[in-house]
């Protein structure tokens, strides 16, 4: 018999080393503008791991915060648990789908590549379909309305049947690869290496020794207007705040 083994992509060679902390599963984990369920879920874990002494709360936005510390001036620490992707507007009759960007999408990256559809059933491959004259195109960057998810399927009918439907997100596929000494390779760098930063640091701290009010917030929909941060604005007047961001 034939062994299924070699249908798998090959992994990293050695494990990632412990000096990564929890960047590797935040990497691994999807988290498109608006749907961060499943990193918040990893947060508040980690949290509850970590510092037991915490008391993560999440918002009515979806933020998670941490507050500790009393008295002097606030301090906000602050790190988005979003990245960028695609939203899926409708199903069309030929069986592709119709998508809108969450978040500032540079469309000619990821046309004619494979993707992966988040459905409530589980991932879903897919291509982002090249436009129709892609390979000759006079521009670099195709049009928001030109771009469509394609399954394989013929109609929608086919495409609800493998459990796709619209609001679902759509991302490339990801993987943390380390690299030698201590790099590393992943995408959403942005801002799941900012997530990891506060984690690791809020492991660290004695809240009985803290001074002054501090919150740490791990906030979401960034990518689509600062939602998270927004609120937390709203209801805070820090005298400093630091966004623990990078690209």
């Amino acid at each position: 018999t034939r062994s299924n083994h070699a249908a798998t992509p090959p992994g990293p060679a050695t494990k990632p080393p412990a000096n990564f902390g929890p960047l590797p599963s935040l990497i691994e984990a999807y988290g498109v503008s608006g749907h961060e369920e499943a990193v918040r879920d990893l947060v508040v874990k980690a949290i509850r791991q970590a510092a037991p002494w915490a008391s993560p709360i999440v918002d009515e936005r979806g933020n998670v915060v941490v507050d500790f510390g009393r008295g002097g001036e606030e301090k906000v620490f602050l790190a988005h648990m979003d990245e960028i992707g695609y939203e899926i507007v409708d199903l069309r009759p030929d069986g592709s789908a119709s998508l809108r960007a969450r978040g500032g999408m540079y469309d000619a990256l990821y046309e004619a590549h494979p993707v992966v559809v988040h459905t409530a059933r589980g991932p879903v491959p897919a291509v982002l379909a090249p436009r129709p004259g892609y390979a000759g195109a006079e521009t670099a960057h195709p049009r928001a309305e030109e771009m469509r998810a394609y399954f394989g399927a013929s109609t929608a009918d086919q495409v609800r049947a493998l459990g796709v439907a619209a609001g679902d997100t759509l991302t490339v596929r990801k993987q943390f690869v380390p690299l030698a000494g201590t790099r590393a390779t992943g995408r959403s760098m942005d801002d799941r290496s900012g997530v990891a930063i506060l984690l690791t640091a809020l492991s660290k701290i004695d809240p009985a020794a803290a001074t002054g009010r501090t919150k740490f917030v791990w906030s979401v929909a960034e990518e689509t207007g600062l939602v998270g941060a927004t609120f937390v604005a709203s209801s805070s007047r820090p005298a400093l705040a630091f966004a623990v961001d990078t690209f």
